[in-house]
């Protein structure tokens, strides 16, 4: 049991502990849905599935997409990322 358990435990720790980490794109992106409403208990609502949803984006980074990101420094989820952002509009008037 031991002598199977050993690989896949060096796999983990070696991915674990290598100190790279990629920019969770995944991650970022899930971030950036809105609740956009003022009912405490539709907040609510929003709020739970949207945790089970960060812990499975956290992962998928953690142990996915990072891995691939460090291998060929190509993040799957963040392939637009680098894409330029949408101008602020600033308004002067008073």
């Amino acid at each position: 049991m031991m002598k199977k358990l050993l690989p896949l435990a060096l796999v983990v720790l070696s991915v674990g502990l290598s100190g790279c980490y990629g920019t969770f794109a995944a991650s970022k992106k899930f971030s950036g849905w809105k609740d956009d409403t003022s009912n405490k208990w539709a907040k609510e609502g929003y709020f739970l599935p949207k945790c089970i949803g960060y812990i499975g984006t956290g992962l998928y980074d953690l142990v996915i997409a990072n891995s691939i990101e460090f291998w060929s420094s190509k993040n799957p989820p963040g392939h637009t990322q680098n894409a330029q952002p949408a101008p602020t509009v600033v308004s002067n008037t008073q």
